[in-house]
């Protein structure tokens, strides 16, 4: 996370929304901020979105997304909130990516990542689809579950469903009224 955020109703800790090195930090840790406020500076310009061939569900098209992420649930790591629609239970993936923004408008989107309002944004395109294909980078950084990884060549992603059982004891009895 780069940063954590506290307030009378949530703590949270916010992820990046680039890649980049924090080149310096612009408050004191512990500081209380007006929102909106820079935080620190991250190389952001230098940042360069690589292309990537995206093919959902048959519909195929080329992006250099900020952030792509595909979404089973709705809450991204630490509870942030990419895909405020997703479903655990109705068979698709949403596909969310986000353009390069200027760097105004990507401290907007992050702002709306914690806030839940990430599906309002006009920069995000969404696509919900059981089948994933992502290609056209050599190495991808990835993360499954919270944890990062280096991937070689192409990333497919695909709903299986109902290949999780479950098993949970029957509810106990109604209780019965006293005569």
């Amino acid at each position: 996370p780069i940063v954590e955020i506290n307030t009378d109703k949530v703590d949270v800790e916010l992820p990046s929304p680039v890649t980049g090195t924090v080149k310096e930090l612009l408050v004191e840790e512990g500081a209380v901020v007006a929102v909106g406020a820079p935080l620190a500076l991250i190389e952001y310009l230098r940042y360069k979105p690589q292309l990537v061939r995206v093919s959902a569900d048959g519909e195929s098209f080329e992006t250099r997304p900020l952030i792509l992420t595909a979404a089973n649930s709705d809450r991204y790591g630490r509870g942030t909130l990419i895909a405020p629609e997703a479903s655990l239970d109705d068979g698709l993936l949403d596909l969310c990516i986000a353009p390069r923004v200027n760097f105004a408008r990507s401290l907007g989107l992050a702002g709306r990542l914690v806030s839940g309002t990430i599906n309002r944004s006009p920069d995000l395109r969404r696509i919900r689809a059981r089948e994933i294909r992502l290609s056209g980078m050599d190495e991808w950084t990835v993360e499954l579950d919270g944890e990062p990884f280096l991937w070689n060549g192409a990333v497919e992603i695909r709903v299986m469903g109902r290949c999780l059982r479950v098993l949970a004891p029957h509810p106990p009895a109604a209780p019965r009224p006293v005569e």
